[in-house]
Formats: structure tokens, sequence, C-alpha cells
């Protein structure tokens, strides 16, 4: 049997897959920021979305 080689391809398919999903997961987590999310608001609101 040829462990070593089976542990590489395990380990790198691992890697690819966790590193995929966290990067699409950290894009997603940023997008629903509310530090950075905008809302259309007119000038007498204002006071109310410090809130």
């Amino acid at each position: 049997y040829q462990y070593f080689q089976t542990f590489t391809i395990i380990a790198v398919i691992y890697f690819v897959l966790t590193f995929t999903v966290t990067r699409i997961l950290r894009f997603i987590e940023r997008r629903m920021d509310m530090d950075t999310y905008t809302t259309g608001a007119n000038q007498m609101q204002t006071e109310d979305l410090k809130k």
C-alpha cells in the first residue's frame, strides 16, 4: 500500500475545500456587516439611524 501518497492527496483535497469554504463565508460575512451597510434616508432621519 502507498500510505504517504494517499495521505498527501487527501490532505491537499481537504485544504482546498476548507480554504474555498472559508473564503466564501468570509465574503458573505463582509457583505452582511452592519458597519459597512448604508441605508438611504432623508436628512430628517439621520438622528434615528445613529441610535
